[in-house]
């Protein structure tokens, strides 16, 4: 999951909630994706369209019920739902509402954005990480990661890269796929004053590792 911190910027005009959300659409990138799982755009590169799949994955899905997930599968919908890991609200696909305001996170409650929208979050989010990753590295990380390696990293740094990581920028400044795979595979823990093991990441980083051993 990741600070929902674009929302300040996208609720102050009233947004209908039977239409499409224009001022929230006009933050995350006005496209038109084609139809599909994750509506892939024609020019997306493979490794990020793997990305999207497994973090949407691991993030939520609609199958579960309303008070799980947020979903609304009358009015096509995601709504503000309980973290798994308490604190702040989640809005579709992992987006923390940490940063909204009472008034914000009320407009949400009752307006929601639509699945499109929370997958450009995504699609947006980690196109940025793929970025930030690379200047960590010093070069494009499909110079030495394949598809299936690149996005099992993004679904780890969607997942947890709010955090330092000055072991795993290391292998990626050495472009050392062995060893950013083992930094990924090590952060199966949580703080709150003392570190305390999570099943739930272990699971996570299981699916990544496995991920990133797909053949090709």
């Amino acid at each position: 999951m990741f600070p929902f911190f674009q929302v300040p910027a996208l609720l102050s005009t009233p947004v209908n909630p039977t239409q499409t959300n224009a001022p929230l659409l006009q933050q995350i990138g006005n496209s038109s994706p084609a139809p599909g799982l994750i509506e892939q755009q024609t020019s997306e590169p493979e490794y990020l369209s793997l990305g999207m799949q497994e973090i949407m994955k691991e993030e939520n899905t609609k199958s579960e019920p309303f008070e799980v997930s947020g979903w609304d599968k009358e009015k096509q919908r995601w709504f503000p739902h309980q973290s798994l890991e308490d604190g702040a609200p989640t809005l579709g696909y992992g987006q923390k509402l940490d940063t909204v305001t009472k008034e914000e996170l009320q407009r949400l409650k009752t307006e929601g954005i639509t699945d499109e929208e929370s997958q450009q979050f995504v699609r947006n989010k980690i196109q940025n990480d793929y970025k930030e990753l690379s200047e960590i590295a010093g070069t494009d990380l499909n110079s030495f990661l394949n598809k299936n390696q690149i996005a099992a990293l993004l679904s780890y740094w969607y997942n947890a890269g709010w955090s330092p990581h000055p072991k795993l920028e290391k292998a990626l400044k050495a472009q050392n796929p062995e060893g950013i795979l083992e930094q990924m595979n090590a952060k199966t823990y949580v703080k709150d004053g003392k570190r305390i093991e999570s099943a739930g990441l272990a699971k996570r980083r299981a699916r990544e590792k496995k991920l990133w051993n797909k053949p090709l």
